[in-house]
């Protein structure tokens, strides 16, 4: 990872318990668990989970009204752009994955696993498809998410369950994985 990286110690937290996680569960994809990593850091701060930082209109209520309200404006607006496309399908499947992972309990509750499920692998397949002429290998990163969504999203809950509860956690991040779970 290059550059600066936003709260270090939830990513060096998040990096190690997801390494544990995909050793325990035999997942063996160091980009998919780089990007999740990351997911996850970005996702802390539950405002990003709403709002796309580079689309500030553009508000994330529920996933289905979203999509349609996207694809109204793709059809209805010359002006819309490829990369806003992308942008927006990548918050989609990024909500979609963090919310069947962290917070698999509410999303069964409402009904929606089984479409999180589904418009979170198509969205992430959409972006492979957009930007494998522009990134080649790297992008199958989009690739394998899409078709392994449910691995990836189960592998989450499984984060959750068993290296969130960990007994050793410094208190700086007991403090955000609390807020968290009891979001």
């Amino acid at each position: 990872m290059t550059g600066r990286v936003e709260h270090p110690i939830l990513y060096r937290f998040f990096q190690h318990c997801l390494g544990q996680t995909f050793s325990d569960l035999n997942l063996v994809d160091e980009p998919v668990k780089n990007y999740l990593v990351a997911l996850l850091v970005r996702f802390i701060r539950t405002e990003r989970l709403y709002r796309i930082r580079q689309l500030p209109l553009f508000e994330l209520e529920s996933v289905m009204e979203s999509v349609l309200e996207f694809e109204n404006s793709m059809t209805e607006n010359e002006n819309f752009s490829r990369k806003d496309e992308l942008i927006i399908r990548q918050h989609i499947a990024d909500f979609t994955l963090f919310m069947t992972g962290i917070f698999r309990e509410f999303v069964q509750s409402r009904g929606f696993l089984k479409y999180y499920y589904l418009e979170g692998g198509r969205s992430y397949l959409r972006i492979y498809n957009y930007v494998y002429a522009e990134m080649g290998t790297d992008a199958a990163v989009f690739e394998n998410l899409g078709r392994k969504f449910e691995v990836y999203s189960g592998s989450l809950d499984y984060l959750k369950k068993v290296y969130f509860y960990y007994p050793e956690i410094d208190d700086q991040i007991r403090s955000v994985l609390s807020r968290l779970l009891n979001w």
